[in-house]
């Protein structure tokens, strides 16, 4: 683990704390009739980074799931592609489990300051939020420091593989199945690249879906 992934789970790991901390043990006041007043200016700031963070990592969430991935696929070498992947996926999860982080902090100090009556009310649909940005942190950290570790190193064995049988450099659809059939330590390391591939995929898709329901419930809130 490089010294910017572990700097980043510490700041992650300070959010979630304060995240999870009941409002009681928190500094500006155990019952919303006692706590301070949130000011227009501290407000704005918390609505900014909310929704600035949420924004940054719904957008890099569609942008490398559906947009970098197929491209590149396309159009280069399948072990290039591969390369690419293995540098770009620990960066994107490092992103999107930051902007989730302090999207759900800012969101939880804003919860924090709300005072009763109509506040308490918006507050049901903001807790909602809240859980769809945990979950999405979890995602990406789940792949950050597991999966995609995992999934990667396989894909340099089958690299290794595929280039003493003389295949990878094609681009587009690969020789890999039509090897494989003859190659049992292919078809035993392809086995494998599909179970952890399959498993950081879905952790990716349980962020992505998160951090779309949390930007259709932020939309309800827009006076227009």
């Amino acid at each position: 683990m490089g010294w910017y992934t572990s700097l980043i789970v510490l700041v992650v790991a300070v959010a979630v704390a304060a995240v999870l901390t009941p409002n009681s043990m928190l500094p500006y006041g155990a019952k919303p009739t006692d706590a301070t007043p949130l000011t227009p200016s501290a407000g704005a700031a918390l609505r900014f980074v909310h929704v600035l963070c949420s924004s940054v990592a719904t957008g890099a969430s569609v942008w490398v799931t559906f947009f970098a991935g197929v491209i590149m696929f396309r159009h280069l070498p399948r072990h290039t592609f591969g390369r690419i992947q293995g540098r770009l996926f620990p960066a994107y999860f490092r992103l999107v489990a930051l902007t989730s982080a302090l999207a759900a902090l800012a969101l939880k100090l804003r919860l924090s300051w709300a005072a009763s009556g109509a506040a308490e009310a918006a507050g049901a649909l903001q807790h909602v939020q809240l859980l769809l940005l945990l979950a999405a942190l979890s995602g990406a950290l789940l792949n950050l420091l597991l999966l995609e570790p995992i999934t990667t190193k396989i894909m340099q064995e089958r690299h290794r593989i595929e280039k003493e049988a003389g295949i990878g450099e094609e681009v587009g659809l690969s020789r890999n199945r039509e090897v494989a059939r003859t190659n049992k330590e292919l078809a035993a390391v392809n086995r494998r690249f599909g179970m952890w591939h399959g498993m950081s995929s879905l952790s990716n898709l349980v962020a992505l879906c998160s951090l779309g329901a949390h930007a259709w419930f932020l939309s309800q809130q827009l006076p227009i």
